[in-house]
């Protein structure tokens, strides 16, 4: 009986110790980890002069600050990370939420979440802002979730910011989370 304990533990330790990771392959993504949580109350100052209109106390959902888009501001103030900085891991999934004034369902402006570097893109969403919201006109949660491609690396770049296409009305956003969903 003591033999048959004394192989099972040699075989078991054999497979644990077979089961290591290359060092060549980052873990998988630990899951919800916040990696942004962006009120725009703290940003006077710190942005630079050309995305300054897109940060108003026009319309805000808490506190007095949110971002725009509108007939004369085409890109909103972005938020721009290396991947690396983000997360220890190689994330699958993330979970992008915030609340949006959307003014009427023909507007197409987008919520754009990029990843890549200064030689590819790498990944390019366009959340449709009027497509999430349930009614216009007032300050509604949008939330999605997204899959990530398995080329990115920890020195690839994240960016998210407003994009709106030939509107003649601002939206706003405010209250933007993104979370390490998987």
């Amino acid at each position: 009986m003591r033999t048959n304990y004394f192989f099972l533990s040699i075989t078991l330790l054999g497979v644990l110790m077979g089961c290591n990771r290359s060092s060549d392959v980052p873990p998988v993504g630990s899951g919800h980890a916040e990696w942004i949580r962006q009120d725009f109350e703290n940003l006077r100052g710190w942005i630079s002069p050309d995305k300054a209109a897109s940060l108003t106390t026009e319309r805000a959902h808490s506190g007095k600050f949110s971002i725009k888009t509108g007939p004369d501001i085409e890109y909103s103030l972005g938020y721009g990370i290396k991947m690396g900085q983000l997360s220890a891991t190689k994330p699958r999934k993330i979970h992008v939420e915030a609340w949006a004034w959307v003014p009427n369902a023909k507007n197409t402006t987008a919520l754009i979440v990029q990843i890549g570097n200064a030689t590819k893109t790498i990944m390019w969403e366009g959340i449709s802002l009027s497509n999430k919201v349930g009614a216009y006109g007032k300050w509604q949660k949008i939330e999605t979730d997204l899959m990530l491609s398995p080329e990115i690396t920890s020195e690839d770049g994240l960016s998210v910011y407003l994009w709106r296409h030939n509107e003649t009305e601002p939206v706003y956003l405010d209250d933007l989370v993104i979370i390490e969903a998987e």
